[in-house]
């Protein structure tokens, strides 16, 4: 007798069963809806402090695009990167961050 002979009839099924278990598990019941049709999600209270914190934080961080529009700036800070083996995105966060300590050592909140 051939051990092997039961092996295609075998994977027959596992694949037979496979395809009849994805076919369950992709059928969905009908659930019913969260909220009426044409209703409005209202924000959650924290959402809206989410949002006005976001955008607290993008008007401090827009005017930093100033700095990447300096040419040479951006040459002095690539040369950097050059001379450490780095990038310079890495030197620029590594500035960034030691600007910001140097300001809280100094107790300088206006930047």
């Amino acid at each position: 007798m051939n051990p092997t002979g039961n092996r295609p009839r075998a994977i027959h099924w596992i694949a037979v069963l496979s395809g009849v278990a994805l076919l369950t598990a992709c059928t969905s019941p009908s659930a019913p809806p969260i909220r009426p049709p044409g209703a409005a999600a209202a924000p959650e209270e924290d959402d809206g402090r989410l949002w006005l914190a976001a955008s607290v934080a993008e008007e401090s961080i827009l005017p930093a695009e100033v700095l990447y529009a300096d040419t040479a700036l951006q040459q002095y800070v690539e040369k950097i990167a050059e001379r450490l083996g780095s990038n310079g995105l890495a030197v620029r966060a590594n500035l960034s961050r030691g600007r910001r300590r140097l300001r809280d050592l100094l107790g300088d909140r206006d930047g």
